[in-house]
């Protein structure tokens, strides 16, 4: 991690070395679920990612790599801001409108995902999430 300050804020920022494939393929449990969201967040808030060339097939890189360590699709999901909490120039350049991430699917399947993989990937592995939490409580 390292501490960055912007103003008179201190952030802690998490970096990419701070989670090797080791680790990450620890905290990849049963129960786990990776937020796969496209809104840049910490030191990287600033950029601007449809001028700096970021597409939905980037996006659907770090899908793939989650997916790839765990050695499964059930612990990738979608998270997506795009409900007016930023503008579309937080989001990838071909991504116009929220009906654009239905082109994910289609661009999954070209990576050989299956079907249920791609739904779980979309929304099922939320659905799972949440209710086998509510079941424990």
């Amino acid at each position: 991690m390292r501490e960055i300050q912007v103003g008179d804020v201190k952030e802690t920022v998490v970096e990419r070395s701070d989670y090797p494939p080791e680790k990450l393929r620890s905290i990849l449990g049963p129960e786990t679920v990776t937020v796969l969201g496209y809104g840049v967040q910490g030191r990287g808030q600033s950029l601007n990612m449809k001028d700096n060339g970021v597409k939905l097939e980037h996006m659907i890189d770090h899908i793939d790599h989650v997916c790839q360590l765990a050695g499964n699709a059930r612990h990738a999901a979608i998270g997506s801001d795009l409900d007016g909490g930023f503008g579309r120039e937080q989001s990838p350049m071909d991504l116009d409108t929220i009906a654009d991430l239905q082109r994910l699917p289609e661009l999954l399947r070209k990576r050989g995902y299956k079907d249920d993989a791609i739904a779980g990937i979309m929304h099922g592995n939320w659905l799972r999430f949440f209710r086998e939490a509510w079941e424990k409580n």
